[in-house]
C-alpha cells in the first residue's frame, strides 16, 4: 500500500484526496491545511492523521511514503524542500517555484535525496490536445468539456505559442515595459541573457543591457519600436544564410547606412505614417458626413 499525505485542501487538494480512492493499492493517510471545515471532510473521507500545519505533517511522516503538494504559488519551494529532506517523494502542482534559482536548488536536493518528484500540469499539453481532436476524442467527450478545453487551447496558443518549439535558452530578451515585467528583467540577468528593453522616464536603464529610449506606455511607440526591432532580427537571420539560400530583397543592415541616410530616412518612415493615419482619419470623416 502507497502512503500519501496532501497538503493543501483547496479544490485542487480535494480533487487528488478524492482521485486516489480510484487508484489501486493508494491510500491518502494525512492531510495538513488551515481550514478546520476542509479538515472535517477529509477526517469523513476516513483520513487518519489531520493537521493545521504542515510542519506537523513532516515530523510525524514516517507512514507515509510521498506528499501531494497543492499550496499557494509562493510556498511550493519551502514545502518541497521540508519534503525532500524528510525523504518523501513529492508530486507538487505547477509550478515548481517562482525562480530558476530556486528550480536549480529543487533539482540538486532530488539528486542528493533519491526521491522522486514530479510537476502536475492540467491540460498544458498542446500535443495532448491536438492529438484528442485528431483522433475522434473530442467527439466523444461532454459538451461542456469539449468547451473548457478549447478555451484552455486557446489560452495556451495566445501565452505560449512563441516558446513552443524552444529547445535552449534565447540568445536576447526584448522588452516593452521593464517595470511591469520585472520578474523577466531579473530572471534574464541571473542567467545571463542580454536584455533589450524600451526604457521610460520611470524605469532603470541600469538594469538593461541595450536600452532604447522611449514611451513604453503609448501603443504606436510600442508598435514603431518593435517592428523596427522585428525588421532588424529578420534581416540578421536572412544575412546569417548562405548567399544561395537568401531571400531576393531583404531588410538592408543599418550597419552599412551612412548616419545622415538612417535620420532621414526614419524620419521618412514616421512621417510617411503619419500622412497615412491622418489620410485613414480624412476619410473616416468624409463616410461619416
Amino acid at each position: 500500500m502507497f502512503k500519501v499525505g496532501i497538503i493543501g485542501l483547496g479544490h485542487i487538494g480535494m480533487l487528488h484526496m478524492k482521485n486516489c480512492k480510484y487508484i489501486d493499492d493508494v491510500k491518502v493517510v494525512a492531510v495538513a491545511d488551515n481550514s478546520k471545515r476542509a479538515l472535517k471532510k477529509a477526517e469523513n473521507n476516513g483520513v487518519g492523521y489531520i493537521y493545521n500545519d504542515y510542519h506537523d505533517l513532516f515530523s510525524d511522516s514516517n507512514d507515509i511514503d510521498s506528499v501531494i503538494i497543492s499550496l499557494p504559488n509562493f510556498m511550493h519551494f519551502e514545502c518541497i524542500q521540508l519534503a525532500l529532506e524528510s525523504g518523501l517523494n513529492v508530486f507538487v502542482e505547477k509550478p515548481m517555484a517562482n525562480t530558476v534559482e530556486e528550480c536549480r536548488k529543487i533539482v540538486k536536493l532530488v539528486e542528493k535525496s533519491g526521491r522522486k518528484l514530479m510537476v502536475g500540469h492540467t491540460m498544458r499539453f498542446y500535443e495532448a490536445i491536438e492529438k484528442m481532436k485528431e483522433d475522434g476524442t473530442m467527439e466523444k467527450l461532454p459538451k461542456k468539456e469539449v468547451i473548457m478545453i478549447e478555451r484552455e487551447y486557446r489560452k495556451l496558443v495566445r501565452g505560449l505559442g512563441g516558446i513552443r518549439q524552444m529547445t535552449s535558452l534565447p540568445a536576447v530578451v526584448y522588452i516593452v515595459d521593464t517595470k511591469k515585467e520585472q520578474t523577466a528583467v531579473n530572471e534574464a540577468r541571473k542567467l545571463g541573457i542580454p536584455v533589450v528593453a524600451i526604457v521610460d522616464t520611470n524605469a532603470d536603464p541600469d538594469e538593461v543591457d541595450h536600452p532604447i529610449p522611449g514611451n513604453d506606455d503609448a501603443i504606436r511607440s510600442i508598435k514603431l519600436l518593435t517592428s523596427i526591432v522585428a525588421e532588424a532580427v529578420v534581416a540578421g537571420r536572412e544575412i546569417s544564410k548562405p548567399l544561395e539560400e537568401r531571400a531576393e530583397k531583404i531588410a538592408v543592415p543599418l550597419e552599412v547606412i551612412p548616419e545622415e541616410a538612417q535620420a532621414l530616412t526614419e524620419e521618412q518612415r514616421i512621417e510617411e505614417m503619419g500622412l497615412a493615419k491622418v489620410k485613414e482619419e480624412t476619410e473616416e470623416k468624409r463616410i461619416g458626413f
